[in-house]
Order: C-alpha cells, then structure tokens, then sequence
C-alpha cells in the first residue's frame, strides 16, 4: 500500500471515529426518555460532518416527518464541517438525519455517519388519534341565557312604551293644535312683539309664517309673490295684525293704546292647525321675497 493509500486510510478511521462519538449521544436506545415529543424542536451542536457542505433538503411533501434546519455551518478545514442542526418531528419514531440532507455541490453523501434521532409521541402506547372531547350538556335555561332572555324581554317593553309615549305625545300635540285657536296660541308672541322682546330674526320668523297663513287662508296661490304681501297687508282681517307688526318692527317707539285683544280677534275664529300647517308648509323662496317685499314697504 503506498503513502497516498495510508494517509486516505487513516483520514476515514478518523472521521469515523469522531462522527462515532458525536453521534452517540443521539442514539435513541440510549437517550428514550430524553427524545423530544411530536412538535418539538432539538438542536445538535457542532456535530462534524466529513464532505464538502450539506444543506437541508427541499421540503416538497406536507407529510413530512422531519422539518431539518442547519443553524450554523463551521469549516473544519478540508476534512468536513461543524454542524449546528435543528430538528422537529411531526410523527413518532426513529429517522436518520441523513435522508434530509443533500450536499450544496450536488455530490454523494454516502460516506456520512447515521445521525439517528428518536421522537417520542405524547399519546398512550398503541393510541394514534387524541382522545374525544366529552360531550357537556348545557341546560336549556339557566344561568347566562337566561338573564339574557330577560333582559331581551325588558327592553324589548321599555322600547314598546317609548314608541307608545311618543305617538301619545304627537297625538296630543296635535289635538291640541285642533282645539286651541290661533288668537290663545300666538298672543304671547304678539304681547312680545308689543313689548319690543323680539330680535329681527324672530320678527321676520313670525311674519313669514303669518303670511304662508293667510296666503292659503285667502286662496292667494296663484297671485304673484310680489302682490301676496300687498293683498294681505290691505284685506280688512289680516291688514291690522300686519300693519302693526310692521310699525313694532321698524319703529322703537311702542303705542300703549293698541287693543291686544281686537288685534288678535280674526284669529280666534282660526285654529292653531291652520297656523301650524302653513309653518310647515313654507317655502323658503317665497319667505325671502315676503319678507323682503315687507320691509320694503
């Protein structure tokens, strides 16, 4: 045998020699109660590989039962590597390290040691499947649910009696609207208008809905918005209330004489309906114009 010959033996008694004694620690035999369980990840350090450098082989079946990772990879001359390899078992048993590992430059990996690692299950010996969850019966009522459905109940009431007061309250404010007549519901407003209480926009305010009033009062729909103003300031009902509203409005000096009660006298034969659907019913247009058109007056 020549030299070359020799020196090749003893490199490969050498190598199998220290991959013997790193791979011992992870005989399975030795080391059972020691082996990680189905999930859990283990890591081998600086275990030294001969060969050129190895890598993780491409994972391409979901079933998988080893998930390889190469942490750190050490050159250890022209001899091999140094290894710190993390693995994780997906299925009880023993595997070889080896069939998940392939060489970056594509060579044979047959002079590598076996690399045996165990995995232990965490179900009982001979169960394969984790056992059935139990079955709880949840009462029909009682408890959580039950409070639950009472309180739907109560405010599902409460809710009820909201909606019944507030149609009561409407129905009310309409019934009222129909009994009481104009003269009784704008007197505290004229009474401030007479005692100069009222602001220019609350005089305006009550001018425009005084005249969309008497506009559907007189049949005065079809008349120009311009001539509105003028037939409602010269009609022998609605001419007094108008005129003296004007003069409050314009002239600071107030005339104690003015009888409130005949002012107001055309509209107690009206009722507050009437007021209140002309209110609604006003356009804005045409209450800019009318009060423009009055203060032009």
């Amino acid at each position: 045998m020549n030299t070359h010959n020799l020196r090749q033996a003893f490199v490969a008694a050498l190598l199998t020699l220290v991959t013997s004694g790193a791979t011992d620690a992870q005989d399975p035999k030795q080391n059972a109660d020691a082996a990680p369980t189905v999930g859990e990840a283990r890591t081998i350090e600086a275990l030294f590989l001969p060969g050129s450098q190895l890598q993780p082989r491409p994972l391409t079946d979901d079933r998988q039962p080893i998930v390889l990772r190469i942490a750190n990879a050490f050159p250890q001359g022209t001899l091999g590597y140094r290894y710190d390899l993390v693995y994780s078992g997906y299925e009880a048993g023993t595997f070889d390290l080896r069939d998940f590992l392939e060489r970056v430059d594509g060579t044979a990996i047959a002079i590598l040691p076996e690399i045996p690692v165990s995995i232990r299950s965490l179900l009982p010996p001979g169960q394969f499947e984790p056992n059935a969850l139990p079955e709880n019966v949840v009462p029909r009522l009682g408890g959580y649910r039950w409070w639950m459905i009472i309180a739907v109940i109560f405010w599902g009431w409460v809710l009820a009696a909201l909606l019944l007061l507030g149609w009561r309250k409407k129905k009310s404010a309409r019934e009222f609207a129909a009994e009481v007549s104009l003269a009784e519901l704008l007197r505290p407003r004229i009474q401030s208008a007479m005692d100069n209480r009222l602001d220019a926009r609350q005089y305006a305010e009550l001018e425009r809905m005084l005249i969309a009033m008497w506009q559907r009062k007189l049949n005065l729909s079809d008349v120009e918005p311009s001539a509105v103003v003028r037939q409602i300031r010269q009609h022998s009902e609605s001419g007094p209330l108008m005129q003296q509203l004007e003069r409050w409005m314009h002239d600071p000096s107030r005339d104690e004489s003015v009888d409130l009660t005949k002012l107001l006298e055309p509209l107690s034969r009206m009722s507050a309906k009437d007021f209140q659907m002309a209110a609604d019913s006003v356009a804005a247009p045409t209450s800019s114009n009318s009060s423009g058109e009055g203060r032009a007056k």
